[in-house]
C-alpha cells in the first residue's frame, strides 16, 4: 500500500486510548504530512510522541492525527485497474 500523502482521502482507524476520542473517526482529506513529533489531545490532554503527523480536514475542520491512526482510501482510478474475481454460474445438477 502507498504511503499517505497530500490530497490522499484517508479513514481515522484508531484513536487515543483514553477513550474520549471516538468522534473522530472518519473519513477526511490530507492536507499535508509532516514530521511533527509530539500530538496533543485536546479531549484528555495526552501528548504523544510520533514520527509522523497529517494535518488532515473534513467539513473546515482541521486536525493533525498521528499517520499509524489513519488507513489510506484508495481513489476509483487506483481500483479499477485491479482484477476482480467474476463469480461462475453454478451449475445445477440433474437428477435423473
Amino acid at each position: 500500500m502507498e504511503p499517505i500523502k497530500t490530497g490522499d482521502t484517508v479513514e481515522v482507524v484508531e484513536v487515543c486510548s483514553c477513550g474520549d476520542a471516538d468522534y473522530l473517526l472518519g473519513v477526511y482529506t490530507v492536507v499535508e504530512t509532516t514530521t511533527l513529533r509530539t500530538h496533543f489531545m485536546t479531549s484528555c490532554g495526552r501528548t504523544d510522541i510520533y514520527t509522523r503527523l497529517a494535518l488532515v480536514t473534513l467539513n473546515g475542520i482541521r486536525d493533525y492525527f498521528p499517520v499509524r491512526w489513519l488507513r489510506r482510501v484508495p481513489p476509483l482510478s487506483e481500483l479499477e485497474g485491479k482484477e476482480t474475481q467474476e463469480r461462475k454460474p453454478v451449475k445445477e445438477k440433474s437428477h435423473v
